[in-house]
């Protein structure tokens, strides 16, 4: 088992198994020597200064609570005026799957090197926390920095087979220095109970895994201590690892306090609070939906002999359920059938020399089309579609591909300006729908846009942001797909189609058997019973009082007719005219086509800073 393990997220029961590789975002380089021009009338020179590190010591304290404490004593050789140095610290960092996982940093104290306060003022720059600090004769002089700050969120637990261990992956000087660091070292104190420590330690640009630091360990102090070789060049910093067995004793209590689901869930949420925005979403849709998307109160549903009156099937089957499906518009075939408008036929169309047979169904029409007048808008939208306005008295399903699809908008929209104007809805549920997908598109994409610049804005994490878009996008699409809301007429109306939903399915039952008045009523009510699903159920319970086959269906010669015989036929016949009304022609030119290592600058802590 390899001592140093890569940083991660501890929300292993959120997102899985922390990984390696969390890293925070490079910040760009930074001139270490700045050339400051001499103000003099047509003089041209110019006086150069500079700054560099000449000791950087870092004491790390473990707390027993999982709390970090950091003092930082930097000295600093000036050459030339300054007015003080600024150390930036990454606060935002990325786990394996991108999240944000955040150092919680909180500056307690910055002195000078006899430990009297210095002027200091705190900023958020993207993704660092950002430490000016005033350095009195700060010129051409060499003057000491303390800075002292606690870090929550900053260790990593481990638990593998029956081994569980705790981790400090410190980036101690942090690799964005723009000068180089002549000595740089750290010093780590564990908590009293702590057994079992490993260290590793690391120097050289981010990414390296250089071992240029000494390293000693004391079990019996419980310190660990690091001490570069060489001097650090310009980019390059000295990072440690730290590993200790989590429980004093087996079977023992842990030596440091580790977060519960409950913690971990709040400190995920924490650092990725932009997926907040969807659960205000959410209640923000539901208030909407409770308020106008809702139907009125339902009432316990009573069986009802008779669909509603002057309802075709197909109405009946956009009620039910807000949508017109592909086997409304078959039943109104079976419907029209039925009334006499036109017959259906199975025909069977030879191929390969007869030796294989194609079946199809054509549909014949037995009236006038200028007779249509008395239908409903949505049958007179199909007949015409059908027959193309008259002109064709016969055709098959087969020749409404790649043709058809052009009329079903006009027909859908027919049956739903009819439920509107006879005051089912108040608006048309397609539109309602539409509208709300429209509304949840446009308000994730603008989410996403404006999460993205500031997410860049803080160095966070842009998939958060971008999930974040998604669920509110989606929690706004599904809202608006239940927000069509029916009338008072409406609701009442669907009750009493699932009253009769309940006759036609348990027709056979002894208490609905007696309510059937003769074999004329299996084909009134069949094309209700198709719109409704219950087909099936319905020509059961006629099965020894519908026997011979109707004349508006024309279907291979049965040795014994049986209405389920006749059912399924029409089932393949709804099932081949359904693909074919809703097939189109293909576009034309698409295609479609920590464990076991560890380097420099991993880690919490790191960044960098310099001198103004």
């Amino acid at each position: 088992m390899s001592v140093a393990r890569p940083i991660c997220l501890l929300l292993g029961f959120i997102l899985g198994a922390p990984g390696p590789g969390l890293s925070a975002t490079p910040a760009p380089a930074v001139a270490g020597e700045i050339v400051v021009p001499v103000a003099a009338t047509g003089d041209i020179a110019a006086q150069a200064r500079s700054w560099r590190i000449e000791d950087f010591h870092s004491d790390v304290r473990v707390l027993a609570t999982g709390a970090v404490e950091v003092s930082e004593r930097i000295r600093v050789r000036f050459d030339g005026s300054f007015n003080g140095i600024y150390r930036t610290i990454p606060i935002e960092y990325r786990d394996t799957r991108n999240f944000n996982v955040t150092l919680r940093l909180d500056v307690t104290a910055v002195e000078d090197g006899s430990g009297a306060p210095l002027r200091y003022e705190l900023s958020r720059e993207r993704h660092y926390r950002k430490i000016k600090i005033w350095v009195p004769g700060a010129e051409n002089a060499s003057r000491t920095v303390v800075i002292r700050y606690r870090a929550e969120n900053a260790l990593l637990h481990f638990s593998e087979d029956e081994l569980e261990w705790d981790e400090l992956y410190w980036n101690v000087t942090g690799d964005e220095w723009p000068v180089p660091i002549e000595a740089s070292s750290v010093r780590v104190q564990l908590p009293g109970e702590v057994t079992g420590i490993r260290a590793r330690a690391f120097t050289g640009r981010y990414g390296s895994t250089e071992t240029g630091a000494d390293v000693s360990v004391s079990e019996s102090a419980r310190t660990i201590e690091a001490r570069s070789r060489e001097g650090l060049g310009i980019h390059e910093g000295l990072t440690l690892v730290v590993a200790w067995d989590a429980r004093a004793a087996a079977g023992g209590e842990y030596v440091v306090h580790r977060p519960g689901a409950v913690e971990q869930a709040l400190e995920f949420l924490r650092s990725n609070w932009p997926l907040a925005i969807p659960a205000l979403v959410f209640f923000f849709m539901y208030r909407i939906w409770s308020k106008n998307g809702k139907d009125p109160e339902k009432r316990p549903v009573a069986a009802q002999y008779e669909p509603p009156e002057r309802m075709t099937p197909f109405e009946v089957g956009v009620l039910v359920d807000n949508r017109p499906d592909m086997r409304d518009v078959t039943s109104t075939l079976v419907d029209l059938a039925v009334r006499g408008w036109l017959v259906i036929e199975q025909v069977e169309n030879e191929k390969l020399f007869g030796l294989v047979k194609d079946r199809d169904y054509a549909f014949e029409l037995q009236k006038p089309i200028s007779a249509a007048g008395e239908l409903k808008p949505h049958e007179r939208e199909l007949l015409h579609a059908l027959f193309g306005g008259g002109s064709d008295m016969r055709v098959e399903a087969s020749d409404l591909a790649n043709s058809f699809y052009e009329d079903l908008p006009a027909i859908k929209s027919a049956v739903f300006d009819q439920l509107v104007e006879d005051g089912y809805y108040r608006r048309r549920p397609d539109r309602v729908q539409g509208a709300w997908i429209g509304a949840g598109i446009f308000g994730g994409g603008g989410l996403a846009v404006l999460g993205i610049a500031a997410a860049s804005n803080w160095g966070m994490s842009v998939l958060t942001v971008i999930l974040a878009a998604a669920l509110s996008a989606l929690t706004i699409i599904g809202f608006g797909l239940l927000m069509p809301a029916r009338t008072v007429k409406g609701a009442r109306t669907q009750e009493a189609i699932l009253g009769f939903e309940e006759f036609l399915d348990r027709v056979e039952s002894d208490r609905f058997r007696r309510m059937i008045s003769g074999p004329e009523m299996f084909e009134r009510f069949l094309p209700y019973a198709m719109a409704l699903g219950v087909e099936k159920k319905w020509a059961a319970a006629f099965a020894d009082i519908y026997r011979e086959p109707p004349n508006w269906y024309r279907g291979p010669g049965y040795a014994t007719f049986r209405p389920s015989l006749l059912v399924a036929d029409l089932g393949s016949m709804s099932s081949a005219t359904a693909s074919a009304m809703t097939t189109a022609p293909r576009s034309v030119g698409s295609s479609g086509m920590s464990g076991g290592g560890g380097f420099s600058g991993g880690g919490f802590g790191g960044g960098g800073g310099g001198a103004f």
